[in-house]
């Protein structure tokens, strides 16, 4: 039995509606989504401050529900508000607001904050969330036609029976489907500053953004014994923490809704069917799944490369090849790994960014810190050539990409070609002192793609 191939196919077959702008066919995965298939974060502040007398959450309440029963919460939450530091402190406003009924909210904040998270005083707290029903479907569909390819059958039986759709559940945590992971690299992006925490809750996440980023001395941990004995391979030791510092009272809010539209448009480019085509125009659900994994992996990837900034130099040097070569992956005009690690090209981009940035200049404070320094990072190697070799501006270039990939794959594919021996090579002539700056580039692409990248169909509709 052959498969259909177009979405003219196979939206009929499963219910679905599919509409045409005169770019292709964009596809509804629910009936009850009118107008096409926008995945949105939805972002509300609750009404209040935080520290500024009774904080009425009505709003919160009424949206927020716990996801899981934990009967031991209540004990762990007084232990953690007990403690001192305030990490501990806040982690246990955190597990609060996961998992707590929503009727207790009002009196955990007022009765809490003032006394135990005085750093919180006059901060604002955010509900965010996104479109569950509509963002399974999609990637349930993506994978349902995959299996359909082996067992034809499936596409008939989800016609009469909805509940074949549910497999893609599995591929998402809460936090995902919430949109929490969305959202944890932009309130880190200070990090080991910072502008705010996310509390996961069963519809989506709380964002509790501080009046100010908090630079109190907790931020400055003694080493444990442990990370005496931490890897530096790739990179020189870091002394001491990063500083981040331009970020102001105020511009919290305004990134924060900055950084929503710009994933919306993302997200509504990239949980559109219609985006991912093959080149006969076909719709092609391995590349939408293969899409929607790869970016999941990213936001890990920078989520783990923002929070160890003082240490695990290592660790963050190899998410830095593992996000580039996610970025290539993913495509959307992010560039490809050659051009992501090569400083010219780099450094054009680096102005392009801060010349779209310039009517947001709240924003600029939060991101471009780190986006300057990694640059800055890749830029250096060029000073590293020890070999004697002439060099011109763009062999320098070249030299300095052919260097991380070195470092990227060692001998692997030696004999296989050229250019892993040319890598190789290179290396031996560098001085490869790697700043521990170098992982904050994948920071900056991230934020490139938010504001530059496209995945929108170009190609014309398919014939049928």
């Amino acid at each position: 039995m052959s498969m259909p191939r177009t979405l003219w196919d196979i939206a009929p077959q499963l219910g679905l509606r599919v509409r045409d702008h005169g770019d292709g066919p964009r596809i509804s995965l629910t009936a009850r989504e009118e107008g096409g298939a926008p995945v949105t974060l939805r972002h509300s502040r609750v009404p209040g401050l935080i520290g500024n007398g009774l904080l009425p959450l009505d709003a919160l309440t009424s949206w927020a529900q716990p996801p899981v029963d934990l009967p031991l919460a209540q004990d762990e939450i007084a232990r953690r508000l007990a403690a001192g530091r305030l990490v501990d402190r806040l982690s246990a406003l955190q597990l609060a607001f996961s998992v707590e009924p929503e009727s207790s909210l009002p009196a955990l904040v007022n009765g809490y904050l003032m006394d135990r998270l005085r750093e919180l005083a006059g901060g604002t707290m955010h509900i965010v969330g996104c479109s569950h029903e509509l963002y399974i479907s999609q990637i349930a569909f993506a994978r349902l036609l995959i299996r359909a390819e082996s067992f034809p059958g499936l596409i008939d039986k989800a016609t009469a029976e909805a509940q074949l759709l549910e497999g893609g559940i599995g591929l998402m945590s809460s936090d995902a489907v919430g949109g929490g992971i969305y959202l944890v690299p932009a309130v880190s992006a200070t990090s080991p500053i910072q502008l705010g925490a996310v509390a996961h809750r069963g519809a989506g996440g709380i964002v509790l953004l501080f009046p100010e980023p908090i630079r109190s001395p907790e931020d400055r941990y003694a080493l444990n014994l442990a990370d005496l004995h931490r890897p530096h391979f790739f990179t020189v030791p870091r002394q001491g923490l990063t500083v981040i510092g331009r970020a102001q009272p105020g511009d919290a809010q305004v990134f924060l809704s900055w950084w929503i539209e710009q994933w919306n448009r993302v997200l509504a480019e990239l949980l559109d069917p219609s985006t991912h085509r093959a080149i006969d125009g076909t719709f092609d659900p391995y590349l939408m799944l293969g899409r929607f994994l790869t970016h999941q992996r990213l936001l890990a990837c920078v989520q783990s490369i923002l929070v160890d900034s003082g240490r695990e130099e290592f660790t963050r040097m190899e998410l830095l090849f593992e996000a580039l070569d996610l970025m290539e992956g993913l495509g959307g005009g992010i560039r490809s790994w050659d051009q992501l690690a090569t400083p010219s090209t780099v450094e054009l981009e680096l102005e392009r960014l801060k010349s779209a940035l310039l009517p947001h200049p709240e924003v600029a404070h939060v991101v471009m810190e780190r986006c300057e320094r990694g640059v800055e990072a890749l830029g250096a190697l060029r000073d590293g050539f020890r070999d004697n070799q002439s060099r011109d501006a763009a062999a320098i270039d070249h030299g300095v990409r052919d260097l991380l990939r070195a470092l990227r794959n060692g001998g692997h594919g030696l004999g296989r070609g050229s250019r892993s021996q040319d890598a190789l090579v290179t290396l031996m002539g560098h001085r490869a002192d790697v700043s521990p700056d170098l992982p904050e580039l994948v920071w900056f692409h991230l934020v490139r793609m938010l504001c530059f990248a496209r995945w929108a169909p170009r190609n014309p509709r398919p014939s049928i």
